[in-house]
């Protein structure tokens, strides 16, 4: 058994010490703070209880922490599991779906298909792939952005520094991912489209996007599409202005840890504020 807590990882001069115990397969429970569920990747580690030792206060926030934990504790655990069987339920219950009404063709949008494009290959051979990118660092400004409003929906206080470097670095590694696993994709179902090229040419990407699923943009469908984009601006409803120092990050190290994903794809670096 192995007690992690900032008082242990302070006696044994950092957290290195202890991550290894784990890693090495030395301890075989684990009791800690949130400090183990919020900062460390623990892949032998196949159970988490989160102990909500409040509950008795009948404080509202409790709930919301409690909640927040286990919610971090299971995005950290499906990277260090085989997705496989997941997609294949995924596919089962398209499969059920569609089984009287159809659709006969599902468009599939999630981050998490960065990191599983194996699993994703495996179990739909014939899908068409689309991954898009943009500067990565604008895209972390744009998620823990957005992460960080949605927050003040289920908790109090919200702490966009904390906010800030977890997606930093859960973005980091999805990216790391698809840099990885890029090959994985066949050539003939998969298309890389860059943000800057959509934005200078949108039609012509999309039915690059078409051609490649072998579907037919239809002149019903082009016309919806540009009058949509005539009607809908780029800034319609006013911009989002980006502060990373809010979040406790800072752009110039940003740029240096994620340019390993930039130089990869050919992304542009974009102003951030």
């Amino acid at each position: 058994m192995l007690r992690w807590d900032q008082d242990i990882v302070r006696r044994h001069g950092g957290a290195d010490g202890l991550l290894r115990k784990v890693e090495q397969g030395e301890v075989d429970i684990i009791v800690g703070t949130q400090m183990v569920a919020k900062g460390f990747d623990l892949p032998l580690v196949t159970a988490v209880g989160v102990v909500n030792a409040d509950v008795g206060l009948h404080l509202t926030r409790t709930d919301r922490r409690t909640h927040a934990l286990v919610a971090i504790r299971r995005g950290h655990a499906h990277v260090a599991h085989d997705q496989t069987p997941h997609y294949e339920y995924l596919k089962k219950v398209l499969q059920a779906l569609q089984w009287l009404r159809g659709p006969e063709r599902w468009l599939l949008k999630t981050p998490q298909h960065l990191e599983q494009f194996g699993p994703l290959m495996k179990v739909f051979p014939d899908a068409t792939v689309v991954i898009t990118h943009r500067d990565p660092v604008a895209t972390v400004a744009s998620m823990t952005t957005l992460v960080s409003y949605a927050a003040r929906m289920s908790r109090e206080p919200v702490r966009p520094r904390d906010i800030g470097h977890y997606w930093a670095d859960r973005i980091e590694q999805m990216l790391r991912a698809c840099v990885r696993d890029r090959e994985l994709l066949p050539a003939a179902h998969s298309i890389d489209v860059r943000f800057h090229e959509f934005n200078a040419d949108d039609l012509g990407t999309v039915q690059r996007i078409y051609d490649l699923a072998g579907q037919p943009l239809t002149a019903a469908l082009r016309s919806g599409m540009q009058q949509f984009i005539r009607e809908n601006p780029r800034g319609k409803e006013g911009k989002i202005a980006y502060d990373l120092a809010v979040l406790g990050l800072d752009e110039a190290e940003l740029r240096q840890r994620l340019r390993f994903y930039s130089e990869r794809f050919a992304t542009l670096d974009e102003r951030i504020g």
